[in-house]
């Protein structure tokens, strides 16, 4: 039997808003092994809090033909998935909901605003926990602090593998695709 799910765990790029990153990566460096190495490499360290975004945007532009001002134009082109905010608030008065992204300083503020961070109850984020997605503690730091074993939570993610680290320390999974087949797919394990 099942345990009852208590908590849902939202990724936030690519999930609550739209992804930048990974279009732009893969544009600028799919054809070379090595830089797209160093850009992902760059990445971590952001999401990490050990460089500042406006250093990961210098080494990318040196890394590309772009300037670091279009680099970081395109990096902040990520707008807000409006349809999933709505069915958020339907889930709020039932469920404890949380954020776990891997993502650098005061980046998800700029995003989602005050109003649509008020909606979650924790947030949980690699540069403040020092630890990224798919690491296991990224995942059971998030429930300790929903105050919820992870067997009490769903996770998504649109990045299969986030889910599958989700999934190895008990947490049900979904890779978000759009939000109505996560709608649909949530609701199932929510039955």
């Amino acid at each position: 039997m099942n345990v009852p799910i208590k908590a849902i765990i939202f990724d936030c790029f690519g999930v609550l808003v739209v992804e930048a990153w990974v279009p732009l990566r893969d544009e600028l460096f799919a054809n070379d092994a090595e830089l797209l190495e160093q850009a992902n490499d760059n990445m971590k360290r952001l999401s990490l809090g050990h460089i500042s975004v406006e250093d990961f945007a210098s080494h990318i532009a040196t890394m590309s033909d772009l300037s670091k001002e279009e680099v970081f134009d395109r990096m902040h082109a990520n707008p807000i998935n409006k349809g999933l905010f709505e069915y958020i608030h339907t889930l709020k008065s039932t469920y404890r909901l949380a954020i776990l992204s891997n993502v650098g300083a005061n980046r998800i503020k700029e995003l989602l605003g005050e109003e649509n961070m008020k909606v979650f109850d924790v947030i949980g984020l690699s540069y403040d926990m020092g630890v990224a997605k798919p690491d296991p503690l990224a995942y059971t730091t998030i429930a300790t602090q929903l105050a919820l074993e992870p067997n009490e939570c769903v996770f998504t993610d649109d990045q299969p593998r986030f889910v599958e680290g989700a999934v190895a320390v008990g947490m049900r999974g979904i890779v978000f695709r759009d939000t109505a087949s996560f709608r649909i797919e949530l609701e199932e394990i929510l039955a």
